[in-house]
């Protein structure tokens, strides 16, 4: 692997070394997170109308954007290839497998969480450079589809340290026909304790794929199917 795409990994995740030491220069030493994702998701139907997938589109912040690319093999224009960003996108993938792509669906039902849902592996990302930043697009499928009919799923997306915080933008939840006409996605934005904005460092250490401090960071999208 080339060292400035495996530079861009870090703690199994996105977060790089060097701009977490970039950012310390301006901010506390306990200061998190350092990566910023701002995230839209579609669910997907299958052919027979089952819940089948997440589109997941993720745009990182500036800094971190600048950063990863800086090093990239460039084209005839200056730019980052097309080749050497596909591969970036595709190496991000790979080291979030782990952590479950930063992406938890559950099943509810009254009384709390019925089960957590499995994962395929993702379809080839579709990568892009803009003034906004980088951002990678991925289809990420269940394991085992869902039948809409009176569904309850709870979808959160997160980095359990909180290294890198992802955002859900207004409107940034869709649902695909046929679902659109039989689901109702509602987000409801984090709402963290007051004591969580005042941890220390060592309180972000990495937990599993799920769970850990992000969670209370997290926006807690909701579809309920008829």
């Amino acid at each position: 692997m080339p060292p400035h795409i495996r530079r861009a990994i870090r703690h199994g995740a996105i977060a790089v070394a060097a701009l977490a030491a970039t950012i310390h220069l301006a901010a506390p030493a306990a200061a998190h997170p350092h990566v910023f994702i701002a995230a839209r998701l579609t669910v997907v139907a299958d052919a027979s109308g089952q819940i089948a997938a997440l589109d997941v589109d993720w745009t990182f912040d500036d800094i971190y954007s600048a950063y990863v690319t800086a090093d990239l093999p460039k084209d005839k224009a200056g730019k980052p290839s097309a080749e050497a960003l596909a591969t970036l996108a595709r190496q991000i993938l790979v080291s979030l497998a782990e952590w479950r792509y930063f992406t938890e669906i559950v099943r509810l039902e009254t009384g709390g969480i019925a089960d957590n849902q499995n994962f395929g592996t993702p379809g080839e990302p579709v990568v892009r450079l803009d003034a906004r930043g980088l951002a990678i697009a991925f289809r990420l499928p269940l394991a085992a589809p869902l039948l809409p009919d009176g569904q309850r799923l709870l979808i959160r997306q997160y980095d359990p340290s909180f290294y890198v915080a992802i955002e859900t933008v207004n409107d940034g939840v869709g649902l695909a026909a046929p679902l659109a006409a039989a689901c109702k996605a509602e987000i409801a934005e984090p709402k963290p304790p007051q004591t969580a904005h005042n941890l220390s460092e060592g309180s972000f250490q990495l937990q599993g794929a799920t769970g850990g401090i992000g969670t209370m960071f997290a926006s807690n999208v909701t579809i309920a199917c008829r």
